[in-house]
């Protein structure tokens, strides 16, 4: 092989391997972006589901279970702990309470299921829903 075809062979391999580094160095940023931006959209819905269910509880606890929040939340059967609480609110979860019952056995307690709608895709669980 001539001076020539080595000198050419040499920079075509050097591009080649600076083209694979690029390549690399390109989709680890991407990919961090990307980690970064779904972590913040699950952060954001935990924290509304949270929110909406803290507003609930604390309404509850000063006027008894299954109490409504006009424009927030419906609940049915008020006074009860039996009810189903929906939010016309994006981003609150569906609150259900239902009669005590194992772990709690004392009269006058409620169990309280959320569901709140995953709504960043799958992060909360495998049907897009996360029950607290």
């Amino acid at each position: 092989m001539n001076s020539r075809g080595i000198i050419l062979l040499q920079v075509l391999v050097a591009g080649i391997i600076v083209a694979l580094i690029a390549a690399a160095v390109l989709r680890v940023t991407i990919g961090a972006g990307f980690l970064t931006e779904r972590t913040n959209s699950v952060t954001i819905q935990k924290r509304a589901d949270e929110g909406g269910f803290a507003q609930l509880m604390a309404v509850w606890n000063m006027n008894g279970p299954c109490t409504s929040i006009p424009g927030v939340y419906a609940c049915s059967s008020p006074g009860t702990c039996n009810c189903t609480c929906t939010s016309p609110i994006a981003g609150n979860p569906r609150v259900v309470a239902s009669g005590g019952g194992p772990p709690f056995q004392f009269q006058g307690q409620c169990v309280i299921t959320a569901t709140a709608t995953d709504t960043v895709g799958l992060a909360a669980s495998d049907n897009g829903a996360a029950t607290y």
